[in-house]
């Protein structure tokens, strides 16, 4: 059951959800048109779709039993150049109208994700699969993550075998702090009020 709390807390009150909504806002602010809760969906998802990559090892390891460290999860949904021009393709095709508007969201999204994730010690294959390099911004400014220091850090997120997909999720994800919450407070402020107006 913590596990189950900490997973919905991460995906409601995390760094992706400010993204989201800061990116809606942005949106509504910028371009003409009316409060679109589709678009505000859409901004949610945008957010969280490089984390879709996680969905096949909970599957995996929920139903079938496979074991695995899910910590490794970071795979194609995690590669910017591959994800970035997917989704700008599949946007300007589906997007019937305000396809800026659309394609912002996306982009902010996304890019949004990926340096959040950047930020930390593990860093982000930004461009795979041309180079695995991994880049992290830890410090503020990007930074190569070394094979040794990966491999230190992957390895230091303890043994996840024989844990549920659930205990894995809560063990990888760092605890919500008092200023994320307060930057996700201000901004779902910000979103009432343009809703408002």
């Amino acid at each position: 059951m913590k596990s189950l709390i900490q997973f919905f807390a991460h995906v409601l009150f995390g760094v992706d959800m400010i993204v989201a909504m800061l990116a809606y806002a942005l949106v509504l602010s910028v371009f003409p048109g009316d409060w679109n809760w589709w678009m505000l969906i859409g901004s949610v998802l945008f957010a969280h779709l490089p984390d879709l990559d996680m969905v096949p090892y909970f599957i995996l390891k929920r139903f079938f039993g496979v074991q695995f460290r899910l910590s490794s999860h970071r795979v194609i949904g995690h590669y910017p150049i591959i994800v970035i021009p997917l989704v700008v393709v599949c946007v300007i095709g589906l997007a019937d109208n305000n396809e800026m508007a659309w394609l912002t969201l996306a982009m902010i999204g996304i890019v949004g994700h990926f340096i959040h994730d950047s930020t930390e010690p593990q860093g982000l294959h930004w461009f795979s699969p041309i180079s695995w390099d991994r880049i992290t911004l830890m410090r503020g400014w990007p930074d190569k993550v070394s094979r040794y220091r990966w491999i230190r850090i992957h390895f230091s997120k303890g043994a996840a075998f024989n844990k549920s997909a659930l205990d894995e999720f809560a063990q990888r994800v760092d605890p919500l702090m008092r200023g994320q919450i307060l930057v996700w407070g201000l901004s779902a402020v910000l979103l009432l009020a343009l809703y408002l107006i």
